[in-house]
């Protein structure tokens, strides 16, 4: 088990040979796509004269993509080592080294990841992800050619995909503006009136943009909410030692208000502290957000917590599955063989087992649980 425990403890410590780059990488590619940001959508033109800019973009959206995808990778590892861990109490001195070098490259990811998210973009972003519908102008003359049953759906469709790419940190406001688009779809371009309705789809998203930014005042920005994000846990089915990753299901905006605001993160905790602005509590408080959250000076349960004892199932104390000399080794029960399970759900390895009835037996595991 030791072994197990120590190839956990050697990944995600460091750099990976085969997928690395330096931190000076890292800060030069934040500042391009957040410089690319503002200038909205690339629609293709100038193909040819912009290859080199384009080629140069995309290295650094793969960039970022690898490096939130190590951040993730680490933040697993890590609690994947102290799910195992927790098995073995006294084994913590032993692996606290391994585990502080775990923490700490954890967060150099993290603030590397934080270099891509621009703090304005995601208070904005809450912003209009709380805004209310406005009144929506179905009887504007411009939107006639969609038809007159057709156009409030139209609008309200346009108002919720506004509001939904909000969401899309990496895309930018320029890129939202193309929403225009969609309320023609299906009408010709040749069709009088198209353009017209277009054109003012495309005022009405500005409109919207507005309002966003006025309710994204400069007070609003500034840390002034501390919440308790609630990180789901696994499944009852689930081995203890496997860590279902929560962050592979979360949206770009979440994941971009965990590496910004998160402060000083207990991973495996199973809560995270988070100081944020008004508008983005409000957001995270609300019934859509992607990660249950409280308010920190609220009553919260706090996580349920391991507390049973090195003799109870499922806490292997010395002398159980170890190299303990003989006669400090202790008897194997039923209770330890299911905490093995849990440990090695889909492997089934042969064991060395010595009983009073059967001596000596190599056994696979299934066996000595059904025995």
């Amino acid at each position: 088990m030791k072994r197990a425990c120590y190839v956990i403890l050697r990944s995600y410590r460091e750099p990976d040979e085969d997928e690395c780059w330096t931190d000076h990488e890292a800060r030069g590619a934040a500042e391009l796509l957040r410089a690319e940001q503002g200038l909205g959508a690339h629609d293709g033109e100038d193909e040819e004269d912009d290859a080199p800019l384009r080629e140069a973009r995309e290295e650094a959206e793969n960039l970022r993509g690898l490096i939130f995808s190590h951040w993730c990778g680490a933040r697993g590892s890590l609690l994947e080592a102290q799910a195992l861990l927790a098995h073995f109490p006294w084994l913590e001195e032993w692996a606290k080294p391994s585990l502080s070098i775990k923490a700490r490259y954890l967060e150099t990811l993290r603030a590397q990841a934080a270099r891509f998210v621009d703090r304005e973009e995601l208070v904005g972003a809450a912003a209009a992800m709380v805004l209310p519908m406005p009144e929506l102008p179905c009887a504007d003359p411009a939107f006639a050619v969609l038809g007159g049953s057709r156009v409030s759906s139209a609008l309200v469709r346009l108002w919720h995909r506004w509001r939904s790419t909000a969401g899309r940190i990496w895309n930018g406001p320029g890129t939202r503006a193309y929403l225009s688009c969609e309320i023609v779809r299906g009408i010709r371009s040749s069709q009088k009136g198209r353009d017209a309705a277009r054109a003012e789809a495309a005022r009405l998203i500005e409109c919207w943009g507005e309002l966003a930014r006025a309710a994204a005042a400069p007070l609003d920005r500034a840390p002034k909410r501390r919440l308790t994000g609630h990180i789901p846990h696994g499944s009852a089915g689930t081995p203890r030692h496997v860590v279902t990753d929560f962050l592979d299901g979360l949206d770009e905006w979440t994941l971009g208000v965990l590496v910004t605001w998160a402060v000083q993160p207990e991973w495996g905790s199973g809560v995270l502290t988070l100081e944020v602005p008004d508008l983005v509590a409000e957001r995270l408080l609300g019934p859509a957000s992607g990660l249950p959250c409280s308010p920190a000076d609220g009553t919260v349960d706090p996580p349920e917590r391991d507390s049973r004892t090195g003799s109870e199932p499922g806490r292997l104390r010395p002398g159980v599955f170890d190299d303990t000399p003989f006669f400090d080794r202790c008897p194997v029960t039923l209770d330890h063989i299911r905490a093995l399970r849990t440990l090695t759900p889909t492997a089934d390895p042969l064991y060395l087992v010595f009983s009073a009835s059967g001596g000596a037996e190599v056994l696979p595991l299934n066996t000595l649980e059904s025995g």
